[in-house]
Parts: C-alpha cells; sequence; structure tokens
C-alpha cells in the first residue's frame, strides 16, 4: 500500500447517529419502533408498556419472549416492517446508525461517507463524536481496515495513527465504518456481540484515504466561436473547492447537484469533473486556470482561442413595397442571439427593430434565426435600397459607426413604392347585373370605392357598408392580400343607376395607412383619424360637398384633393357606360330545307357565362294531323355567352313539319332577347343514279367486209301487211 505524510489540516466531526425509538411506550397502535433484541416493557398489548405476544406481516411473524425484567424479540434472519397485533401496529428494525461530517477543506454540503480524502500531516486527530438518540446512545464507531480486521473503536476520538503504520507514514486504502452501541445500554444479555464485546449497527460505511495531487485541466479542443460552450475536465481532490479563474468566459447555470459555482467547483468522490464554460463575444487568446487552496497543491491550466462564428442571412423576397411587413431569416454560430441594423442614403447606422420603438434582437435556436420587421418601421423612409447588418452582439455599438461589429453579414433591403392599378375593369355595365372591378393596392391597410354619376354618388371603405344611392350589399369593397374587387349591382329599374356614363375612383391609403380625405354622408373631408369615423364634420375639415356641384366636376375636385403633396394617399380612377341589355342575332338564310343543319349565332352585351336559350318555334298554329309521325313544330337549345358576350348554337331540321318558323334568342338572366324569321321547306327529290360507263364499244375487226342484207321474201311481206291491218284497227277504235 502506498504511504505518505499527511498533508495540512484537519479531518474533523465524524458525525454519528443511532437512530433508536426508546423503549418503555405504550403499545397505542401508533407504530412504535422496536429493536431486535431491545429490552422493552412486558404486558398486555393496548395496555401501558404492553408488547407481548406474536405479532405478523404478512407471512411473517415475532414473538416477544421474556427477559429479566420484560420482553424482547430475538432470533436470526428476522424481516424488517411493520408488524400488526389487531389494530395495533409497531415497525420491526435492526440496530443501526447514521454517519455524517465534513473535514478542513471540504463544504460542509460534501457527502463525506463513500467518498475519497487526500492524506493530510502526522498531527491530525479524526474525532468521532456519537450521538444519542432515543433512550439508547450509540457508543462510537468501529474503523475495520482493507484486511477487514478491526483497526480501532472509540466513543470520543481517535488519533490519525490508526491510519499509520508503525514508521507514521499513512496507509491509504479503503476503510469501513460502522457505528457500535453498548450492551448494557438497552439491549438483553444474549444480544449478538462482537469486536471486544460491542453490537454494531447493520450498515457498514467506508472512507478511502488518497494520496494528496495537483489538479489538472483538460479539454477536446483548443478553440471556441464567440458565445459558444466548451467543456474542460477537471481533476483534484475529492470534497476540496476549487477556484476556476475564466477571463473571456462565463460559467453558465450547470446541471443540478453539480455542486458547480460561478467561480467554483466542490470536487465529487470520483475526484473528477466536467464544467461548461460559455466563451463571449470578444475573440482572442484566453487562459483558464483552476487553483486548490493555499497548501494543497499547484494551480493548472489551459488556453483557448475564441474565434469569430458565421452568420448568414437573406430577406424573404427581392423587395418590398413600404408598408409591408419583411422577414429575414438566416443561421449563426456566433452566439445566442443576433442583432439588426440597417443603414443608407442619408441614414446613420443604427439599430432595425422589429416594432417601432421595439427590440433589434433575433434569438438563434438550433442554429437559425428568424426576424419579422412590421411594415410600419419603414413608413419613414424612402424608396430605395439599404443595407441591413445581421451581426453578433457587440461590445458596444454607437450610432453612425460600424466598426464595432466583429461577425456580421449583410442583407439588401430593396423598398419600393406602394401603388394601386386596375387589372380588370369592364367598360359596359348592363343593368340587372354585377358590375366588377378588381386590381391590385400594394401594401394597402384598405381601399376607398367612389362612384359618380348623373345625380349619382355612393362610396364605401373595403370591408365596411356603403353610403349614399348605393348601400349595404349593393356596392361592397373587399381587400385581400393586396388584391381588391369593387361590386356594384346595377339594378334593372330606372330608379338607381340609370343608363349612361358613370366614373370610379379607387383610393389607397399609402404609408401611414390613414385615409386622409375619406367621404362623411355627402361631404368629401380631410380626416384626421385615418377613418371615415367623423360624425359632425365642420367647415375646417371639409373640403365640398357632392351635392354642390355636378357629379363630373365632384370628381375631378376628389382627384386634385388626392392629388396635392401635403395627401399621402394614391388613387387610380376610371369610367363605364350603364347600359341595357341587348342581345342580337346574326343573319341567317330565308329557308333552310328538312334535314339540312341550321348553325345560328349572336351576341348580347351581359358578358361571359349567361345563359341563352334559342328556340324555333312554327308560326302556324293549327291541329296536326294524327297520321303525322315524327315531325315538330319546335326546338329549343341552350347555350352560354363566351367572354365576349357571343354564343352558338346549331339546329338539327330533319324533325321539324315544313312551316315558317321564329327563331328567338332569350338571356335568360336578363330577359333580354332577339327574334329572326326562318322558313324550313321540303328537301330537293332525289336524282336517279346514272351508273358509270364501264363498257367500251367494240369496234369489228378492220378485216372483214360488210354483208350486203337479203331481200326479203312474200313471208316477209305478208308479215309487214299483217301489221298494217292491226295499226289502222287500232286508229278506227279511237
Amino acid at each position: 500500500m502506498n504511504a505518505k505524510k499527511i498533508m495540512g489540516a484537519v479531518l474533523v466531526a465524524f458525525l454519528a447517529a443511532a437512530l433508536f425509538i426508546g423503549a418503555g411506550a405504550a403499545a397505542s397502535g401508533a407504530g412504535e419502533t422496536v429493536f431486535v433484541y431491545e429490552e422493552v416493557t412486558a404486558g398486555t398489548v393496548g395496555a401501558a408498556g404492553g408488547y407481548s405476544g406474536t405479532w405478523t406481516k404478512g407471512a411473517d411473524s415475532v414473538t416477544f419472549v421474556p427477559t429479566g425484567t420484560g420482553v424482547a424479540i430475538v432470533g436470526d434472519n428476522i424481516v424488517e416492517g411493520v408488524y400488526t397485533q389487531g389494530n395495533y401496529k409497531i415497525n420491526v428494525m435492526y440496530p443501526n446508525g447514521v454517519i455524517v461530517g465534513q473535514g478542513t477543506y471540504v463544504s460542509a454540503n460534501y457527502p463525506v461517507i463513500g467518498a475519497s480524502f487526500y492524506e493530510v500531516d502526522a498531527t491530525s486527530t479524526l474525532t468521532l463524536t456519537p450521538q444519542t438518540l432515543g433512550n439508547i446512545a450509540a457508543a462510537g464507531i468501529v474503523v475495520i481496515g482493507g484486511d477487514n480486521v478491526p483497526v480501532a473503536h472509540s466513543g470520543s476520538s481517535f488519533t490519525e495513527s490508526i491510519f499509520q503504520d508503525v514508521n507514521g507514514n499513512i496507509v491509504t486504502g479503503t476503510y469501513k465504518l460502522q457505528v457500535y452501541f453498548d450492551p448494557t445500554s438497552g439491549f438483553i444479555a444474549t444480544a449478538p456481540q462482537n469486536f471486544d464485546g460491542v453490537i454494531l449497527g447493520k450498515d457498514v460505511y467506508t472512507i478511502t484515504i488518497v494520496d494528496g495531487a495537483d489538479p489538472t485541466i483538460t479539454a477536446a479542443v483548443d478553440s471556441v466561436i464567440v458565445s459558444n460552450t466548451v467543456d474542460v475536465t477537471i481533476t483534484g481532490l475529492p470534497g476540496v473547492t476549487y477556484t476556476i479563474t475564466a477571463p473571456g468566459f462565463t460559467i453558465p447555470a450547470q446541471a443540478a447537484g453539480a455542486n458547480i459555482a460561478t467561480s467554483g467547483v466542490i470536487m465529487p468522490n470520483t475526484g473528477k469533473v466536467v464544467v461548461t464554460l460559455e466563451a463571449g463575444v470578444n475573440t482572442g487568446d484566453y487562459t483558464v486556470i483552476v487553483a486548490p487552496p493555499a497548501g494543497l497543491g499547484d494551480k493548472a491550466e489551459v488556453t483557448f482561442e475564441i474565434i469569430p462564428g458565421t452568420i448568414t442571412a437573406a430577406a424573404d423576397k427581392d423587395a418590398y413595397y413600404i408598408g409591408n411587413k419583411v422577414v429575414i431569416t438566416g443561421t449563426s454560430t456566433a452566439g445566442a442571439s443576433v442583432n439588426f441594423y440597417i443603414a443608407g442614403t442619408n441614414l446613420a447606422f443604427q439599430p432595425l427593430s422589429k416594432t417601432v420603438g421595439g427590440s433589434n434582437v433575433a434569438d438563434v435556436k438550433n442554429g437559425k434565426f428568424e426576424f419579422e420587421i412590421a411594415g410600419n418601421v419603414f413608413n419613414n423612409l424612402d424608396a430605395g435600397t439599404y443595407t441591413v447588418y445581421v451581426a453578433a452582439e457587440p461590445t458596444s455599438v454607437v450610432a453612425g459607426d460600424i466598426t464595432n461589429l466583429e461577425t456580421y453579414t449583410t442583407v439588401a433591403l430593396v423598398l419600393k413604392q406602394p401603388f394601386i392599378s386596375v387589372t380588370d375593369a369592364p367598360s359596359v355595365a348592363v343593368k340587372g347585373s354585377t358590375y366588377e372591378v378588381s386590381g391590385t393596392a400594394e401594401a394597402a391597410a384598405g381601399v376607398y370605392a367612389y362612384i359618380f354619376g348623373t345625380n349619382f354618388f355612393a362610396a364605401a371603405q373595403s370591408g365596411k357598408p356603403a353610403t349614399g344611392d348605393l348601400t349595404g350589399s349593393d356596392l361592397i369593397v373587399e381587400l385581400k392580400k393586396n388584391n381588391f374587387t369593387v361590386k356594384a349591382e346595377i339594378p334593372q329599374g330606372v330608379a338607381d343607376m340609370a343608363a349612361g356614363q358613370y366614373f370610379m375612383v379607387i383610393q389607397h391609403p399609402m404609408y401611414d395607412k390613414m385615409f386622409n380625405i375619406a367621404p362623411n354622408g355627402t361631404k368629401i373631408i380631410l380626416n384626421s383619424t385615418g377613418d371615415a369615423t367623423i360624425t359632425s364634420p365642420n367647415d375646417e375639415n371639409t373640403l365640398f360637398d357632392v351635392t354642390e356641384r355636378q357629379k363630373a366636376n365632384a370628381a375631378e375636385a376628389l382627384c386634385q384633393a388626392l392629388d396635392t403633396e401635403n395627401i399621402d394617399d394614391m388613387y387610380v380612377k376610371l369610367s363605364f357606360v350603364v347600359a341595357a341589355p341587348q342581345s342580337v342575332i346574326n343573319p341567317i338564310p330565308e329557308t333552310v330545307a328538312q334535314g339540312e343543319k341550321l348553325t345560328v349565332s349572336g351576341s348580347t352585351n351581359v358578358g361571359a357565362g349567361e345563359v341563352v336559350t334559342v328556340e324555333m318555334l312554327s308560326t302556324a298554329f293549327a291541329a296536326v294531323p294524327k297520321a303525322t309521325v315524327g315531325s315538330a313544330s319546335f326546338i329549343s337549345l341552350t347555350t352560354k355567352t363566351d367572354e365576349n358576350g357571343n354564343w352558338e348554337v346549331t339546329f338539327d331540321t330533319s324533325g321539324l313539319n315544313v312551316d315558317e318558323y321564329t327563331l328567338t334568342a332569350a338571356v335568360n338572366a336578363l330577359g333580354s332577347s332577339a327574334t329572326a324569321k326562318i322558313n324550313v321547306v321540303e328537301a330537293a327529290p332525289e336524282q336517279p343514279v346514272t351508273p358509270p360507263a364501264d363498257d367500251e364499244p367494240v369496234t369489228p375487226p378492220a378485216d372483214d367486209e360488210p354483208v350486203a342484207p337479203e331481200t326479203p321474201g312474200f313471208g316477209a311481206l305478208a308479215a309487214l301487211a299483217g301489221l298494217g291491218a292491226v295499226a289502222v284497227l287500232l286508229l278506227r277504235r279511237e
């Protein structure tokens, strides 16, 4: 075994406790503790001091036997636990004790038992102080050596010589410790005794004497990125508190029970501990030092280089309209957060906050970050390209100065002026239909639509009811994701929107998200609230009353007011004509033969997708003979108008009667129709088919001479005469 002289300080205060609950308490059923071989009062259970009889715990049982002055539980291999007799309970245990303590260099909360201890000096003493609990005192502590032979026992104190050999050198190794009890204090005479006639507690504890050693500090890496963490391994003497000096680093909160403070660490029983250090934001070489208390060895150190991290960042769009939100995302190995700054033409370097007056910091989680900037942050900036700096936290940042930024990247932020435009606006609105205008209003919080016509005015804000000559659902303005629609219901009657020309103005609130000019009833006002909520506008904020001027002039006056430079609102204007519904049938032939296909086409001004019913109806009103089969007096077909309002159908006339027909094309939605006349005539008779002349005439051979006919004889003449007689008879009959 290794041996060294004991160095520095004292191992003080092994606190020995043997826990007993005294005999003599009545078996009241409250669960008193009774130790094996402890002498307690006999008597009837339930009476004062009564413990006699047999107690059971499941299949186990214990029986109190008579002693000199009382009763006791005796025997081998008794199972500890709670036993009952009727309604009464006792807790049966073997004698035992608990050992705690601390030394000169050992923290009060250090777990002494089971620990390793460094060598001190030869004059040190080890004091053992038994503590009496209940009515049975723990007499002392027995120290058992590595050969499993008791070295010494005492109830008051030991000298350090119990750990020394005959030459006075400390004998390193593991020693056992057990609490012992005086057999004459509360136990029966037959209680098992050992080691010079004492009763040993059930539990065995250990203490290990080790050589003293200088601490060490090591790490797996020699560099760390700013604001990142690095682990160092420290070894030293168990129980000793070592101080840590770590310039350039901080010691963050450690795992629970690690006994690591911001400036030091209590070495655990293992003699080794891992400490996490967090690098600061300044780069360079830094030395971390671990030092023991004075007289317990030399310090140890390790040097790290804190290096810059890397940051990447990008905006989610190539350009933004002023007023739109901006989202910047990226990655960072340069710390737990990143900071945002902005600079541009005549705009000094300054923090860029996510909201007006808010923070310019984004947290980095799992190496990634996201920074969403509200659109109104840029309301006071001109359109153009700006530079956004995404940086690790510097030591200090001065407005207009970027020299303190050590680790950063930049993002080009392109800001464009918002605009409003119309993408679809029909030139004609047909009475009885819905007139719809659509367009784009970039970065708009809402839009306003005005309609001016002869003796007519209406206006509506997106998402709110209309005012003027169109109210409620007659005029609806919607804005969704920078796209707007204006829907106006054009009634068929003449009471509201008569046929004629109308003007529409659509207004964008621009940067301040406020309608600086807005309608209030029939008055156009300077609107300081951003919403048309002024119920009683006065002369100071009223520009004009629409009812007091020609409506075309009122539309122009509104546009001129919006054109002034002190109003940031923008607008787009257009005109359209309200017209009565019309349908036209294109020219058709006067007649069509039965069985021929008849194609009829036409157009209407009601727009695309309207249902058109086209009918051919006989003009005659007469009974149809029941012998007539397979003929009809009308055909009805339906179709839809195309995007230009055109339509076309094809009739099969083979089933129609020969007659005059009225051709009608009606637009179902509006009741508008057009008519024409056409006659269905009989089909032309079929012409005989002349077979093709496949046989060519046969030319007689040139070598044959013609044969002269023979002169008829008498017989032939007689025949001719007979024929003449027949002809004469026929003539006479006639």
